[in-house]
């Protein structure tokens, strides 16, 4: 009796905990270890009950969670921290039905949605700002080309984004270094979102990432392999 709703994504947080997305816009965690059929914690999107479709964990740190759902934004949640996101990121213009990161390249974000769009979400930018700044504060005190299977896509185009962080209730807890988890939108002046498949009109509904390759499932059983990805 996990859910009242329907529930679109499950995930593994820890060994003993499980964590969910659903229909209601709630992000709940699990614990198995108790006979209870209540969640441990409620994560709340908006008010305005947002269907989540989707929700990957940083795999170096898992207390940091990517969701993302019907209203094509990009949510990092910090599972530490009080029951609302640490940053929302304006994305996709369609609903995003996954979300991935890269696995030994957690900097790099990948999603996909319902308007034909995938994005990679180069964050190593800002990671390289926040280690210049807390060096600083400590002293005073591309271009990639997407291969379909039966066909090919042209280059990507890549440019910079200066996305705020649009709803935050939380503060940064000290000692953290990873740059998704900052509610300063300054932070994300860095943030590069490149467009993998840019003549794709087709849903696309799910992706998978092996080493600098990324694997697309679109309508229509067509099946995209974007290589070579940079990876910084």
């Amino acid at each position: 009796n996990a859910d009242s709703c329907t529930i679109h994504a499950v995930s593994y947080l820890k060994q003993y905990e499980v964590i969910t997305v659903s229909s209601t816009g709630q992000l709940k965690i699990w614990d198995l270890r108790q006979s209870s059929s209540e969640p441990s914690r409620t994560f709340v999107l908006t008010g305005e009950r947002v269907p989540l479709h989707c929700i990957d964990k940083h795999p170096n740190q898992p207390h940091i969670v990517a969701t993302g759902g019907q209203d094509g934004v990009l949510t990092i949640w910090d599972m530490r921290q009080d029951t609302y996101p640490v940053t929302l990121l304006d994305a996709h213009s369609s609903d995003m039905w996954e979300v991935k990161f890269h696995p030994s390249n957690p900097d790099n974000l990948f999603t996909c949605s319902e308007d034909g769009s995938v994005w990679h979400w180069d964050n190593t930018s800002s990671q390289v700002s926040m280690a210049t700044q807390l060096s600083t504060s400590m002293a005073g005190s591309g271009t990639e080309n997407g291969a379909g299977i039966g066909g090919g896509q042209g280059p990507s185009t890549s440019r910079g984004f200066g996305f705020a962080a649009l709803s935050s209730n939380s503060h940064p807890i000290p000692g953290t270094s990873s740059p998704w988890l900052s509610n300063d939108a300054s932070k994300h002046r860095n943030l590069e979102v490149t467009t993998l498949l840019p003549h794709n009109k087709m849903p696309v509904n799910t992706i998978d990432i092996e080493s600098n390759n990324l694997l697309c499932g679109t309508d229509g059983e067509a099946v995209y392999v974007v290589r070579n990805l940079t990876l910084r």
